[in-house]
């Protein structure tokens, strides 16, 4: 799946022995001085990628300098960060593995996620560096520069970055240069001065020219370097140069194209062929030189050897540049080659031009150079052999992330050729799928799919590619029985090699058997996801499957296997630097939620807040149901003022989540909160809508959607709709062994129920409750369970072990368990009754009338579910009410 790339583009300019010493600007770029950016902006011509390479790679032993020239090929943000993290490690070994590893997936991590990663890892390293990019003006993508100014943003310290462009790059420059972080090189500073010049002129080139001469070509060429090499060129051979000098004036465009044509009128027949010619080529070397020119000219002397041009125009300093020490390969310097090419559209027929494209497309795909392929055979006009191309690399493409490099190669075709080519529009299904196009993605798989099955001629890898973006798109719409469906088929189709698209979708029919209830297919299912996704190096789906796998666990009540599942996944993330991914941030969640239920409330605080303040948090809108959890805590514990800031952070939040499952969940959780705080329209308000999760029972996330929703109907007096609904959900769940779904369940029926059932229901719930590890749910069952505990089993041990996990709500809080809270004024007739006072006595001193203080201990009794003064004060007592 890995693209070859081009070892050329991270080689920095050969550097000619006999430079011009520019002392000047060289002691700028010196290591010892760099600021943390260095700005090296200026028209074509100017020498600033010879004064960059020049001045960061003299000294013996040279700097650590990794060094990237750009394309335009390089606007796809997978592509650009893979050549950086490239050329960096031509320079500091291994740095940068996970960054490429979460970047280069179908489903990449956040690249601001993965730069994060990358930069805790230089910023760890001993040594200085220095990152050159070369030809930045060439990037145009918007997200390339926003994750550029984030790793300016929080750039290490014993990194240097320079950066060469013909304009100033959209980067906070301005906020770099008030900071101090910003030395600019510019027009003004790199053009040549008279002393250069002569330099230059005379002892470079040894141009016979006086001081005078040097004087007036450096005063017409305003010190443009580029201009002052073009006139050299021209002046060899002329019997009075100082005439010449004098017959050129002008603008630099003016002087370009006057330079190149007395330039090229100078050179051989054979050369003039050759430069015109070969201009259309991004890059040079001998062997694509003769393939892309075979046929197209008879010319003897250098033309039939392209090496041995090659070794004459590097001779005769004719702007070709070598891009690598062999000097195997060469281009012509970016100014000279425009030039050459305004030439050629005059000088060389269209079709021969396209023929050039051809044949050197032709050639890059014999060497596997695929993207170079594509590029010249779109140039060339054959459409047809580009789509061939782009077919046989889609895949490929779409396992690295590169995207965008795909939506490019499919927009220099025509609309009708992908529609009539099955590859092509699984190419354009993949691009619309992952840019939330689903229903375009679906319209472009809907004629690949309809074949009849009994059709021999389908692609067997075709036609599972193509189930797999439909599985993947079903997925996404939450229809899990198609997902299921669709990656089965899909996994008998594609072949083993395809490891990363293989994971992806075992990860997907994972999920999709849980949610089906099927836990025990899908636990076998996440340890083949993490066996494949670690022999594959995909980090972020490893660590997405071990997060879903001890989630699953939760849900069985396996509390001690998920905490063990989830403590390694955070020790592993810590010592191989994933530590910023977002199921890092899950994995706390989970590891609150553990520690709530097991009763360890100030551990569930320190793993809640890790959790939500965690910076990947958002993604999956783990900062939400962390937020939620958070208020159940902190009311556990009796923090008021801390519970309502935190659901309050958890309204906030989840408003932003686009996961519907994540968002469905933190609901519910909101929503019961509000229900054990007495607010119940409040509660109502925030139930999940229904529509957003495929109602299934079997499906966790629905469960639990519909138990808060039932729990809000017992509450608003409609037992009878609270109890038929629990029914319905409890064999799904018991089917799908999920204790905790059915302690609640049993505990809704036993609230909603016959009383003839509730002796029955209870035992069971406590019992399962107890063996499981979820009492603190049945704690959490809210305002009706301290009064069923008064009725049915508070003198139990399980009944007593669940009030004791509940003695830290201290005075209001505990109050709030109850099915109708006590109000204030009943709270202070209950303290006069704790004090020993009669009724007669708690009137005189309330001030009112004895029948009123009889009325108020008839609601206590009501209330905490007794029938006498003395079991009241009791009941008050185990309650902390007192």
């Amino acid at each position: 799946m890995q693209e070859p790339l081009l070892m050329t583009k991270l080689f920095p300019p050969a550097v000619r022995s006999d430079l011009v010493n520019r002392e000047r600007l060289s002691s700028l770029l010196e290591p010892a001085s760099l600021t943390p950016v260095t700005l090296i902006c200026g028209p074509a011509g100017y020498g600033k990628s010879t004064l960059a390479a020049a001045s960061l790679v003299r000294d013996e032993p040279a700097p650590r300098v990794a060094w990237l020239s750009l394309d335009e090929g390089d606007n796809d943000p997978v592509r650009f960060w893979r050549y950086l993290i490239t050329a960096l490690r031509q320079t500091t070994g291994q740095v940068g593995s996970e960054t490429l590893a979460l970047l280069q997936s179908p489903q990449p991590a956040p690249t601001r996620v993965a730069l994060t990663l990358l930069i805790n890892e230089i910023a760890g390293r001993p040594d200085p560096l220095i990152l050159v990019l070369d030809d930045y003006h060439v990037i145009s993508a918007r997200g390339i520069h926003e994750e550029m100014a984030f790793l300016l943003d929080h750039q290490p310290p014993k990194i240097h970055l320079v950066l060469i462009s013909r304009t100033d790059p959209p980067l906070p420059l301005a906020r770099l240069r008030a900071q101090g972080r910003l030395r600019e090189i510019r027009m003004a500073d790199l053009r040549f001065s008279v002393e250069e010049a002569a330099a230059f002129l005379q002892r470079v080139l040894a141009l016979p020219l006086t001081v005078e001469d040097v004087r007036l070509l450096e005063a017409r060429t305003e010190g443009w370097i580029a201009g002052l090499q073009l006139a050299a060129l021209s002046i060899q051979g002329v019997d009075d140069p100082a005439a010449f000098i004098r017959t050129f004036s002008g603008s630099h465009r003016h002087l370009i194209d006057y330079l190149t044509e007395e330039v090229l009128a100078r050179q051989p027949s054979a050369v003039r062929t050759f430069l015109l010619r070969t201009a259309t080529l991004d890059r040079l070397s001998a062997p694509l030189c003769a393939a892309a020119l075979a046929g197209e000219t008879g010319d003897s002397g250098p033309s039939a050897d392209p090496q041995a041009m090659l070794d004459y125009l590097d001779r005769a300093n004719l702007f070709l540049l070598p891009l690598d020490n062999d000097r195997r390969w060469y281009r012509y310097h970016h100014l000279f080659a425009d030039l050459l090419r305004l030439q050629a559209r005059t000088a060389i027929e269209e079709g021969e031009l396209r023929r050039i494209h051809h044949r050197a497309g032709s050639w890059f795909a014999e060497q596997g150079a695929w993207p170079e392929a594509i590029a010249y055979m779109l140039a060339a006009g054959d459409a047809e052999l580009a789509g061939r191309f782009i077919g046989h690399q889609a895949t490929a493409a779409v396992a690295r992330g590169e995207l965008d490099t795909l939506s490019g190669w499919l927009s220099g075709l025509p609309a009708s050729q992908i529609e009539d080519d099955s590859h092509l529009r699984l190419a354009q299904a993949w691009v619309d799928l992952f840019r939330d196009r689903l229903v375009s993605a679906t319209g472009w798989l809907e004629p690949i799919l309809d074949q009849p099955a009994a059709d021999d001629s389908i692609d067997n890898h075709l036609l599972g590619e193509a189930l797999a973006v439909r599985a993947t798109l079903a997925f996404v719409r939450g229809d899990f029985v198609g997902t299921k469906a669709d990656t089965e088929r899909a996994l008998t189709l594609l072949p083993e090699a395809l490891q990363p698209l293989r994971a992806l979708l075992l990860w997907h029919l994972a999920f999709a058997q849980r949610s089906l209830g099927d836990l025990v297919t899908a636990k076998t299912l996440y340890h083949r996801v993490i066996d494949l996704s670690q022999r594959s190096g995909n980090f972020l789906i490893n660590l997405s499957a071990r997060r879903e796998l001890a989630e699953t666990l939760i849900g069985q009540g396996a509390l001690t296997a998920a905490r063990t599942i989830l403590t390694r996944l955070l020790e592993e993330a810590a010592a191989s630097g994933w530590r910023h991914l977002y199921p890092v941030a899950g994995a706390h969640i989970h590891l609150g939620e553990i520690a709530y239920e097991k009763g360890d409330l100030a551990e569930a605080v320190v793993r809640l807040e890790a959790g939500v303040t965690h910076p990947a948090a958002p993604e999956m809108g783990f900062d939400g149901y962390g937020y939620a959890l958070l208020a159940w805590v902190f009311a556990a514990q009796g923090g008021r003022a801390a519970a309502a800031e935190a659901i309050e952070q958890a309204e906030t939040t989840v408003r932003q989540v686009a996961h519907p499952l994540r968002r469905a969940l933190t609901q519910a959780q909101i929503s019961r909160f509000w229900l054990v705080q007495g607010d119940l329209d409040r509660a109502i308000r925030w139930l999940p809508m229904e529509g957003d999760i495929p109602p299934d029972p079997r499906n966790e996330v629905f469960a639990r959607m519909q138990i808060a929703r039932s729990y809000t109907l017992l509450v608003g007096g409609d037992g009878e709709s609270a109890a038929r609904l629990a029914a319905d959900l409890l064999p799904a769940a018991e089917a799908c062994g999920r204790p905790r779904d059915i302690v609640e369940l049993l505990l809704l029926q036993a609230l909603a129920g016959p009383a003839s059932d509730q002796d029955t229901l209870i035992t069971r719930a406590f019992s399962l409750a107890e063996s499981a590890g979820f009492e603190r749910t049945l704690v959490d069952a809210g305002r009706p369970l301290a009064a069923l505990l008064a009725r049915t089993g508070v003198h139990s041990p399980p009944g007593r072990r669940l009030l004791s996990m509940a003695r830290p709500n201290h005075g209001p809080a505990a109050n709030r368990l109850l099915v109708e809270p006590l109000s204030d004024r009943e709270l202070e007739v209950l303290r006069l009754m704790a004090a020993g006072y009669s009724n007669r006595e708690i009137a005189e001193k309330l001030v009112f009338t004895v029948a009123t203080a009889k009325k108020h201990a008839e609601h206590i009794y009501g209330k905490l579910g007794v029938n006498s003064r003395t079991q009241a004060l009791a009941r008050a007592r185990e309650l902390d009410l007192l």
